[in-house]
């Protein structure tokens, strides 16, 4: 994937073996390759912002409830800088959990876009939590939750997104109350709100 002006490379792959994909970036200017990011983990790379690398990262040896399993990272091509924007929180264990999953996420302009919502074994640990969209700068400054939705113990809630145009996404909440009809809200992101 290479950023807009063809300076920088985002590269993944096995390329030095192992079990694990790595990150890697290419000076194109020099041909010079460095690692950006590597370990026991799963990359989704969402785009590039200027110079900033913005990417999705599941940690493999960290449980699906537990807190970190899931960040959301940008790299600045110019300074070598990685930046953790935001990580999941979970707690619980396996038989009694709830935890945040990071979602629809999407690079406009200098800013990233994402959603959260929360999944749980136990209708009690959904008391107080919110499905959000959040606006955060690539450089990790400026978070911004743009809406929120409480989440309801006895109730499923889905999110789902879609870009139909640059700087526009359609926001699809679908809500139901277990074995009842869906409720949807549809949500709107231009020209930097919800």
């Amino acid at each position: 994937v290479q950023s807009s002006d063809s300076q920088f490379l985002a590269l993944q792959s096995r390329r030095d073996g192992g079990q694990y994909d790595k990150l890697f970036l290419i000076d194109t200017s020099n041909g010079q390759l460095s690692t950006i990011d590597e370990g026991a983990a799963t990359f989704s790379i969402i785009g590039w912002s200027d110079h900033r690398l913005v990417y999705n990262v599941y940690r493999d040896h960290v449980e699906y409830w537990q807190a970190k399993r899931a960040a959301l990272k940008s790299y600045s091509a110019d300074t070598k800088k990685l930046t953790t924007l935001v990580e999941n929180s979970g707690e619980g264990d396996k038989n009694n959990y709830a935890y945040q999953s990071i979602q629809d996420t999407y690079v406009v302009d200098t800013t990233v876009l994402y959603s959260t919502t929360w999944y749980s074994s136990t209708a009690s640990l959904m008391n107080g939590r919110t499905w959000q969209i959040v606006r955060v700068n690539t450089d990790g400054s400026g978070r911004k939750v743009l809406k929120e939705v409480p989440q309801q113990s006895n109730q499923n809630t889905y999110g789902g997104s879609r870009m139909t145009k640059p700087q526009e996404i359609y926001y699809n909440l679908e809500q139901s109350v277990y074995g009842g009809d869906m409720q949807h809200t549809y949500l709107r992101y231009a020209s930097g709100a919800v």
